[in-house]
């Protein structure tokens, strides 16, 4: 404990300033994008991810196709970071580009599959 005193400014609106500094702080870590054609359940899946995310899948979401499936652009801080998330999506997303993304998921699906194998 401080022997210091703070007076709240009476307008100061807590929840608005938190969303406000959140959605800064999201949009400063989120330093490129990456297309993504995603399955109904992939989309509301990614919706889940942060509100940056979700804001950037209902503006950038396409017409779907026969399937149901349709494009999406989204925020992502690398590809590194991007593989661990878009793992979470499962065969309900397929990442189109960036080509390190795709790299990167491809990778560690093959790990999966080692590891899975049987004997």
């Amino acid at each position: 404990m401080l022997d210091a005193r703070f007076n709240r400014p009476r307008k100061f609106d807590l929840p608005k300033y938190w969303s406000a500094s959140t959605k800064r702080f999201e949009t400063s870590v989120y330093r490129t994008k990456a297309r993504l054609r995603v399955s109904p359940l992939g989309l509301r899946r990614l919706q889940s991810f942060s509100p940056t995310v979700a804001e950037s899948v209902t503006r950038s979401a396409t017409a779907p196709d026969a399937n149901g499936w349709m494009q999406v652009t989204i925020p992502i801080e690398s590809a590194e970071d991007a593989a661990r998330e878009m793992l979470r999506l499962g065969t309900e997303a397929e990442v189109l580009e960036p080509a390190e993304l795709r790299k990167r998921l491809k990778s560690a699906v093959d790990r999966l599959a080692m590891l899975y194998a049987d004997g």
